[in-house]
């Protein structure tokens, strides 16, 4: 048997005609990371593959973890490689406070959450969204990114969305604004009655317990402390909570494995981590948040060639996985694009210089987010 046809066989290698395009921009992906947000909290997303998978299996090394009713307010997003999302040179730090200030937009407009409450909202209603980042300085900085996003909106519908967005510390805990009173009770009869996003959501952006800041980076000593007191005060008001990348007990990329060993048995199950799937099981902090229900990995393999170079072209590949879609498949995708040598001063959020992007292959969910080693193989296959 040949390497790709043992692929095919372990990872469910194939070829769905009808995957929809790879989404490119902020706009898309956010519009995207929203459906798997209102659909995990409102029931709507497609059965996972990983419950037969779980009752067909014989070992506990390829057994896969799901989510149960009780973690449908707490959701995982894995958004690796913002900046290739913008059209201009956008630091990775500055790429993700922008996006989820754009996510927390679409979140707080009552008329985005029409079809998934099945209520009928005025163009002018939105509900709180908390949006909490591990440092001061994170926090100023958003700020700052939102006062540009309002002052560049082309509609007053927009602007007002982000009047709504709450920016603060993980350290400040579980904001006031987004607390439920208490005479307020449950309603019957509602698909899941641990949350209730009418009231606003709160989304953690990138929490990690290591501080890049410093020179040399080291460990923050309270930031998982504060994470824990916040997701658990959000649990008590019933309010949803969206952690967008965390980068618990991170490794660097010269440490992250590239045996084929690490594709084996639970290691499968971390999804979180950035390019590869990190070493050993998710950290229990995160045993809530996973499986993801939305990833988008915007570099998870860079491919080079000497023609490449000489034509100073870029070209990577993308990987997708949403809970919204039919057997949560990974999506593979390529794209190449001209080097950028200069700062392009088009807005951030503009439509300029997105490239092509062309669907390769998809593999499926039970086998764990293809690694360089497989992503590799299939490239060699279709070649």
């Amino acid at each position: 048997m040949s390497a790709f046809d043992r692929d095919q066989a372990e990872w469910g290698l194939m070829h769905d005609e009808k995957t929809k395009r790879c989404p490119m921009t902020p706009v898309q992906v956010v519009n995207d990371v929203f459906d798997a947000v209102a659909g995990t909290l409102y029931d709507k997303q497609k059965l996972d593959p990983s419950i037969a998978s779980n009752a067909r299996s014989t070992s506990l090394f390829s057994h896969r973890p799901t989510r149960s009713s009780s973690d449908e307010g707490r959701i995982g997003i894995e958004i690796d490689g913002a900046e290739f999302l913008f059209p201009s040179r956008l630091s990775g730090d500055r790429a993700n406070r922008i996006f989820a200030l754009i996510l927390a937009a679409k979140l707080s407009h009552d008329f985005s959450w029409s079809k998934y409450e099945n209520k009928k909202y005025s163009v002018d209603s939105f509900r709180p969204i908390a949006l909490s980042f591990n440092t001061i300085k994170e926090a100023l900085l958003a700020r700052q990114e939102m006062q540009i996003l309002q002052r560049d909106c082309r509609t007053e519908v927009e602007r007002n969305a982000l009047k709504h967005v709450i920016i603060q510390t993980l350290s400040d805990g579980f904001p006031k604004d987004l607390c439920i009173p208490k005479s307020r009770k449950k309603k019957k009869g509602r698909l899941n009655v641990s949350v209730d996003a009418k009231k606003g959501l709160l989304v953690v952006v990138q929490p990690t317990d290591y501080n890049q800041e410093f020179d040399p980076a080291r460990p923050s000593v309270n930031s998982v402390n504060d994470f824990q007191k916040t997701i658990s005060s959000a649990l008590i008001q019933h309010t949803p909570v969206v952690v967008i990348s965390p980068r618990f007990l991170s490794y660097g990329e010269t440490e992250a494995p590239d045996n084929e060993i690490y594709q084996n048995g639970f290691q499968q199950a971390s999804y979180y981590g950035g390019k590869e799937p990190p070493r050993g099981p998710q950290p229990f902090i995160l045993r809530d948040f996973s499986p993801p229900s939305y990833c988008w990995i915007g570099d998870a393999l860079s491919i080079a060639s000497d023609e490449h170079y000489r034509n100073n072209i870029s070209t990577r590949l993308i990987l997708t996985n949403s809970v919204m879609d039919e057997d949560h498949p990974w999506h593979i995708y390529a794209t190449s694009s001209k080097r950028r040598n200069s700062l392009d001063r088009n807005t951030v959020i503009g439509k300029n210089s997105i490239p092509p992007s062309v669907y390769l292959a998809s593999t499926r969910s039970a086998s764990g987010r293809p690694t360089s080693a497989i992503m590799n193989r299939i490239l060699q296959k279709l070649q």
